[in-house]
């Protein structure tokens, strides 16, 4: 309630932008968009999490953090070649 017993109603600004992106999500080819995106990002972010037990951040601060993202994202990338080595898709030469 406000002082002078009437009700103030504010209008979210987001919201025009929020449908224009809505809509452009729902055409074809925002649709082929999201299911290409989300495809590559579920695929490392999956694996991290569930294969590598990687379900939340052991240290605080964001410097911290953020070296710690970079740990997971090289011991994953480390990972991807072994198995291509193994699986004979990368050809080692010195």
């Amino acid at each position: 309630k406000s002082k002078d017993g009437y009700r103030t109603v504010k209008i979210d600004p987001r919201i025009a932008s929020q449908k224009r992106s809505l809509e452009k999500y729902l055409s074809d080819e925002g649709q082929a968009l999201y299911k290409k995106r989300s495809h590559v990002a579920e695929t490392y972010q999956g694996d991290l999490k569930y294969n590598g037990r990687f379900t939340h951040y052991y240290l605080r601060g964001l410097r911290k953090v953020s070296i710690e993202s970079k740990i997971h994202d090289i011991v994953w990338n480390i990972r991807r070649i072994f198995s291509e080595t193994i699986q004979g898709g990368i050809a080692w030469t010195t």
